[in-house]
């Protein structure tokens, strides 16, 4: 368990951790340099088989049609998002906000702030009643 591990052997564990990914990860990058990145199993398989010049000679034509492959999906999947974003009838209508007019004050307030403006408005809660009972203090 951790907890039983002295403070300081851990420490020494997590550098030791530390520096085999960093060395695992120039290793893989040096590889990585000279021969481009790995290939996907399902077109490595198609080089299965091959000597080392055909492979050679294979391998861009074999990378090439992978970009080819991948930029064809991005399109494909941009066309579908696109597809998502219009829908079936066009493009989808910004909802406008409905007005309504306060019966009390004739403000016009926005639908979604009528409730509160008519709490404020009919029960005197708003900042005129405020002033309004702080002006009857003063004078009465």
């Amino acid at each position: 368990e951790v907890a039983d591990i002295h403070p300081l052997s851990l420490a020494c564990a997590w550098m030791c951790d530390a520096l085999l990914e960093q060395l695992i990860h120039e290793i893989a990058q040096s590889c990585w340099a000279s021969s481009g990145p790995p290939l996907p199993p399902a077109h490595a398989m198609h080089l299965e088989g091959l000597t080392a010049g055909e492979r050679a000679a294979a391998l861009p034509a074999l990378r090439s049609l992978i970009a080819l492959e991948a930029d064809a999906t991005e399109r494909s999947a941009s066309q579908t998002r696109m597809a998502i974003n219009v829908g079936a009838f066009g493009p989808r209508q910004k909802q406008t906000q409905d007005v309504l007019f306060c019966t009390n004050c004739g403000a016009q307030v926005s639908a979604f702030r009528f409730a509160p403006h008519l709490e404020r408005c009919m029960l005197g809660k708003g900042r005129a009643s405020a002033r309004a009972a702080s002006h009857l203090l003063r004078e009465g």
